[in-house]
């Protein structure tokens, strides 16, 4: 079982073309709701954490994107990319994603906040992400718009070692 939480990855992307799609559809981007957090819940709000789920993706350059890593690495079942926005100066506060086994991230623009798991803090501008840990993210004092391609069948310890054979992986 591997302990690590995050790898560093080196896929080729031109992330001011991704960026550009985020300024795009930003205008569909929704509070995040999930098991634990709904929107109009003061208990229970996430109004800091936008995301543009996979019904409002309309870009076929990130649709053909996720596609392209799944055949690259050869993933079964399902993987989607989406777009997420941590709004300046706020707290996501220690969770684990619910239906991902694990994802890979990029970092769109020019923020450097860490995320947070158990006690170590991990800074990158993309990774491979184990997202059934618990992790966090105090956020600077910009925006923090990800690129997120969500990997739901496959465990992160199978993806981490099929990245490392096609070279995928910095370390």
């Amino acid at each position: 079982m591997n302990l690590r939480f995050l790898y560093h990855t080196k896929f080729d992307i031109d992330y001011d073309i991704f960026l550009q799609e985020y300024e795009k559809l930003k205008f569909s981007e929704k509070e995040y709701e999930g098991p634990k957090w709904k929107p109009n819940d003061p208990n229970k709000s996430f109004d800091h954490w936008r995301v543009i789920r996979q019904k409002d993706m309309t870009s076929e350059i990130v649709l053909d994107f996720a596609d392209k890593i799944q055949r690259q690495l050869s993933l079964h079942g399902k993987v989607s990319g989406r777009f997420y926005r941590l709004l300046a100066n706020r707290y996501l506060t220690p969770h684990h994603d619910a239906g991902t086994k694990c994802c890979i991230n990029f970092i769109l623009n020019d923020n450097a906040a860490a995320i947070t798991s158990g006690n170590k803090s991990y800074t990158y501008k993309q990774a491979l992400i184990n997202t059934t840990k618990t992790h966090s993210v105090e956020n600077t004092d910009t925006d923090r718009i990800i690129l997120k391609i969500s990997i739901f069948d496959v465990d992160f310890d199978e993806v981490q070692l099929i990245m490392d054979h096609y070279g995928f992986l910095e370390e």
